[in-house]
Order: C-alpha cells, then structure tokens, then sequence
C-alpha cells in the first residue's frame, strides 16, 4: 500500500479505539519498550515523542515515567515548523509544557541535548512495514531529524499494530527503525 492509503487507513482505526483498549494496548507497549531499554544498559538518553492526544496516539507517559524511575534522561522534541526540522530538549518531571503547534506538547523553558547524547530516537507512527519502514503523518520531521544525526542512535516505533507486508513508496530519504514495539512485543529489523 501506499503512505497516503495507509496513513488514512490507520488513522481512522486508532481514533475508533476505545479508551479500555488503548489503556491495555499502551500498558503493554510501555512494558515491552522497557524490556528493550534492559538490552541496552549503557543507555543514558532516550529522545521521546510527547502524545498528541487528539490524534490517539501510543501514550508516552508510562514509558516516560519509567524512564525517570531508571535514572535516564529523556529529551523530548521541538519542532522548527520552516525548517522541517526537530531539535531536544531535556523533559524533567518539573518541565512545564504548552501546546505547540498541531496540539504537539513542547517544553517551556529547558535545557537543549546535544544530538550525539541521544541513545535511542522513539519515533512516532501510523503504520511500519516488515522491512522497519514507517508512515507518519507525512511531514518529514523525523526522517529529516534522523539523517542529520552525527551518530547512529537506536531508533524504535511504538504502534498498536502489526506490521503491514511493505510500504510501496517508500523514497530513499526514508530511515529505517531498528525496532517497533507493539502490544505483542518487540519486532527487530
């Protein structure tokens, strides 16, 4: 299928969830993700995507939460809406947030993480493919955020489903995850 199909396609599917299942959906994703982050215990930074609530996407919370509870540091990201680009930002439980453009929640005031302490980029997603390969909501962001990394950190979705056979148009510029994590489990690419 193609981006512009499935972006629509699971949407749609995730804003008809019910509030139940997405509560057991996301607790099972946050329990997976942190068995991910015990693979890796040089881990100190993980750069993490804030929920936009009206969008129904995977709840970050819980992983956040216990991220804190770990002793790592989280960044979130800040979006540079002319460049197409994102930058981080250090989450504390004390960072006051504000709604960002497009609902997307942004740090007030924080400290900025330099790009080569990042370990792992947790990337929002519609839908991925078989090969690791993501839709999201067709900006570039990420994509953009990813390539221009001077390092190769982890890079891991988070989404309610499994994988579809394969994205059709995926172009070149696209970055491939290392993981997705769903309510099933861990997937490696």
């Amino acid at each position: 299928m193609h981006k512009r199909d499935l972006r629509k396609q699971f949407l749609q599917k995730r804003l008809e969830l019910s509030p139940g299942a997405v509560a057991v959906m996301n607790d099972k994703i946050a329990g997976f993700f942190m068995e991910l982050i015990d693979r890796h215990p040089s881990m100190k930074t993980v750069h993490i995507f804030l929920p936009i609530a009206s969008m129904g996407e995977v709840d970050t919370w819980p992983v956040i939460h216990r991220l804190w509870q770990k002793g790592l540091r989280v960044a979130v990201p800040v979006a540079d809406h002319e460049k197409i680009a994102l930058s981080s930002w250090l989450l504390t439980p004390q960072t006051k947030l504000h709604e960002g453009r497009w609902g997307v929640p942004e740090p007030e005031k924080s400290v900025r993480i330099h790009d080569n302490e990042i370990d792992m980029v947790v990337l929002p997603l519609l839908a991925f493919d078989r090969r690791g390969y993501r839709v999201g909501y067709g900006k570039g962001y990420y994509d953009n955020f990813l390539r221009l990394l001077h390092h190769d950190p982890l890079k891991a979705g988070l989404s309610f489903w499994p994988p579809v056979e394969k994205i059709d148009d995926v172009h070149e510029k696209d970055v491939k995850m290392d993981y997705c994590i769903t309510p099933e489990g861990i997937i490696s690419f």
